[in-house]
């Protein structure tokens, strides 16, 4: 039997589609007898059943608050092509299965629906927010970004817990300058050594781009930084467990979300379409058939339907809206 991330994606739409029907408030007797002849098609059609249902199962064993967070950006989600309602329970168990319980697939972005409420400066979905700490510093977050900031007589020290930011460091006149500023993420500490410069924290890796100064690398398996493990001004890094290289050709500008915009260059058409999952709430998707086209363009951030428009025209493809928070990218037929 195929693994939770080896189901294949159609399959898995086709599940969706089962649950949200059955799931409607009008399915009778006939509807739930079609989705018994799909599941017995095909045992991989019984096993992404079996994924859905093990995820709203676990939804009713969240807290209620929780799931009421999870949920918030939903609850204003149009009907479907049909014209039924019925359909938010489900939407909302499929988001929570994959942002709370980490099923094998992803839901669009939707496991970033629970911010970590805690961190001392975060940002929603589509926001850009930016504030100007007590050494000088001057932040900015990016979408669904969140950081903790634990200065001390001794230090600078910024968490990144989730997403993306812009450093302008501040000359933190008061101490004189003697306090270093370290940004960490999952995978290390980064030294900032007077510079502009953006961090982004990945599933499993950091990127970071240098526009100005210099950041010296977290150590790389085991080894000391040294000077020439520093990224310079117009470097961009990928750092992962114990590995740090220089990304080359970069299919997008990793600057320019600070002026609201996706800059890519070739890009593969699903990491673009994620990439503008990024700043819109719902479910966002890029069919596998045309995930590996390529894609080159400017496309404004703020407005995601003018940029998914905007993806439509550059390529032929077209963009199915379910409703407002489910959208499909498919090639034009």
């Amino acid at each position: 039997m195929a693994s939770t991330g080896e189901l294949p994606p159609a399959v898995l739409d086709a599940a969706i589609g089962w649950l949200v029907k059955l799931q409607s408030g009008t399915a009778d007797a006939a509807l739930h007898a079609a989705c018994q002849r799909w599941r017995a098609a095909d045992p991989v059609h019984e096993q992404a059943w079996r994924q859905l249902q093990w995820a709203e199962e676990d939804f009713r064993l969240l807290p209620a608050g929780s799931a009421a967070l999870a949920c918030d950006t939903l609850i204003q989600a149009e009907q479907l092509r049909s014209g039924r309602q019925g359909r938010r329970r489900a939407l909302k168990t499929l988001v929570l299965g994959g942002s709370v319980l980490g099923l094998g697939w992803q839901l669009g972005r939707q496991r970033d629906l629970l911010p970590p409420l805690t961190a001392d400066f975060r940002s929603a979905t589509g926001e850009r927010r930016q504030w100007t700490l007590e050494d000088g510093t001057r932040l900015t977050l990016n979408t669904r970004s969140a950081v903790d900031l634990r200065f001390s007589a001794h230090e600078r020290l910024l968490v990144l817990l989730r997403g993306e930011i812009h450093i302008d460091s501040g000359s933190d006149a008061a101490y004189g300058g003697t306090r270093p500023l370290r940004v960490r993420s999952a995978q290390g500490l980064f030294q900032v050594l007077g510079t502009r410069f953006h961090l982004r924290q990945e599933e499993a890796a950091t990127l970071l781009s240098v526009s100005e100064g210099a950041v010296a690398l977290p150590e790389v398996s085991g080894r000391a930084t040294t000077a020439q493990q520093a990224a310079r001004a117009g470097e961009v890094w990928r750092i992962t467990a114990g590995k740090a290289h220089a990304v080359r050709d970069a299919a997008f500008d990793p600057a320019a979300w600070t002026d609201g915009v996706l800059v890519a260059r070739q890009m593969r058409l699903a990491d673009a379409v994620a990439e503008i999952g990024r700043y819109r709430s719902g479910w966002l998707r890029c069919d596998p058939a045309v995930a590996d086209w390529r894609i080159s363009g400017v496309f404004q951030l703020g407005d995601t339907d003018l940029a998914l428009a905007a993806l439509g025209e550059a390529l032929p493809l077209r963009i199915r809206h379910y409703s407002r928070y489910w959208v499909m990218v498919e090639g034009a037929r």
